[in-house]
């Protein structure tokens, strides 16, 4: 079993993320976030093997997220914007 975070600032597109990842054998969702703050906050008290993450987020990016990171989980980027498929 693969534990996964999701982080989406957009509720909708949070809540069916999550929806279809509850969806999926073998993944477990342990935190769902608004911002990638918050995602931090989960990653340093939790063991998470996936991030799901939109890139552009207020206050910290989902690049951001990852940058920050010491010892990064898989992330898998979601954004709707073609121009961080290269960052990404």
């Amino acid at each position: 079993m693969y534990s996964c975070l999701v982080v989406d600032d957009n509720m909708l597109e949070r809540d069916v993320m999550e929806l279809f990842l509850r969806k999926v054998p073998g993944l477990q969702v342990v935190a769902v976030c608004e911002n990638g703050l918050e995602a931090l906050g989960v990653l340093e008290s939790e063991n998470v093997d996936i991030v799901f993450s939109d890139i552009e987020m207020p206050e910290l990016t989902g690049i951001s997220l990852l940058k920050s990171l010491k010892k990064a989980p898989v992330f898998v980027f979601v954004s709707s914007h073609s121009e961080y498929a290269l960052d990404s």
